[in-house]
């Protein structure tokens, strides 16, 4: 069975597209091949890292890419969680669908700890519920 291919784009790719790509790799994977990317690598979130650890994913094969890395993908979706991403980079030759779900980014969330992570895990969710109600999928919420 062939897998549709998903790319999932931010600013940095630390938090939310690696999140999305994390969410869908692990709750999709029987139907999709999933995908994620930044402006620029900006290297990890341990509190993305903690959230998607919350659902039982494992983040440890994740790692921070520029849009340059998967240009030649080819995905069958293109995700947009941010709207300077989607102003920054150039059209991915041969995509298929192009989808904009713009999502705030944590990335600068201050106060405690727990209300820092917090604000990831609802992230998160935000994350997961687009992605469920988009893909017909039953990703948990934390």
């Amino acid at each position: 069975m062939v897998r549709e291919k998903v790319l999932f784009v931010c600013i940095g790719n630390m938090c939310r597209s690696r999140m999305a790509e994390g969410l869908l790799a692990h709750f999709g994977a029987e139907r999709f091949e999933s995908h994620s990317c930044g402006v620029m690598g900006s290297g990890d979130s341990r509190h993305a890292i903690k959230a998607q650890q919350k659902l039982g994913i494992d983040a440890s094969e994740q790692w921070s890419k520029s849009w340059r890395e998967v240009r030649d993908l080819k995905p069958d979706y293109v995700i947009f969680l941010d709207e300077y991403a989607k102003q920054q980079i150039p059209a991915f030759p041969g995509a298929g669908e192009v989808l904009d779900w713009f999502v705030d980014d944590p990335i600068e969330t201050i106060g405690k700890e727990e209300e820092i992570q917090r604000v990831y895990d609802d992230t998160r969710d935000r994350i997961a519920r687009l992605i469920n109600e988009y893909f017909k999928l039953e990703i948990p919420l934390g």
